[in-house]
């Protein structure tokens, strides 16, 4: 294996600290009982809706898999704003924005957050068993803190938010290079998320995250189609 490329999953103890079980230890940026809970919320959201995703997390490392359920509780929550198909598409167009907006002041602030004046699923609330605007604020917190201590580029997390957003509309591609730019931003960017919470090597890593979850993508499209 080229020693340039090499991805490796990092498992001995450091500065980044971890959450084991529902209970925060080790070197977090804020060790408070309200990052606790927003890591709680996350792996709660990944248990119940995360499926095969969920359980694969559990073969890592346990503040690994902490930090993987709070990236998926990121993208699923992203994702369920485009996928609501029972409300208008305005309607979604407004809450993505929202959403945009509250992650872009997320990482502007410091922690702990507060709630938003209004959560971006606020329409969504008959969605939900919790109060929007309550898992938004948490979801975030943990975001926040993964990102500051993986120190992940916040381009991807938007890439995956304009991604979601070009999901409302119906649209052909002409060019595979139009699919594959599409895929990059619904699955490429997770890819390049995982990578850093995982720990990598050189920069033909990062391309490869990209091609792999350009691989998923088009198997999903293949689903679809089949």
């Amino acid at each position: 294996m080229d020693e340039t490329a090499v991805v490796r999953v990092m498992t001995t103890p450091g500065s980044q600290g971890h959450v084991t079980g529902m209970r925060l230890q080790g070197g977090r940026s804020l060790e408070t009982a309200q990052l606790s809970e927003s890591y709680q919320t996350c792996i709660q959201l990944a248990r119940r809706t995360g499926k095969n995703f969920y359980y694969s997390f559990l073969t890592l490392p346990r503040r690994l898999a902490d930090d993987m359920c709070v990236l998926y509780a990121f993208m699923r929550w992203t994702d369920d704003l485009a996928d609501a198909e029972e409300l208008p598409t305005g309607i979604r167009e407004v809450a993505i924005h929202q959403w945009r907006e509250h992650v872009r002041s997320a990482l502007q602030s410091p922690l702990p957050l507060s709630p938003p004046a209004g959560s971006t699923q606020d329409l969504f609330e008959p969605l939900n068993t919790m109060s929007t605007r309550l898992i938004d604020t948490q979801i975030l917190t943990a975001m926040v803190d993964v990102v500051r201590r993986y120190q992940m580029p916040e381009k991807y997390l938007f890439d995956v938010i304009n991604g979601v957003e070009s999901d409302l509309e119906s649209r052909q591609f002409q060019t595979f290079q139009q699919l594959e730019e599409y895929c990059y931003h619904v699955a490429g960017a997770v890819g390049l998320c995982c990578i850093h919470i995982w720990g990598f090597e050189g920069e033909r890593a990062e391309k490869q995250a990209i091609d792999c979850g350009t691989a998923f993508q088009l198997v999903n499209v293949l689903r679809d189609l089949s």
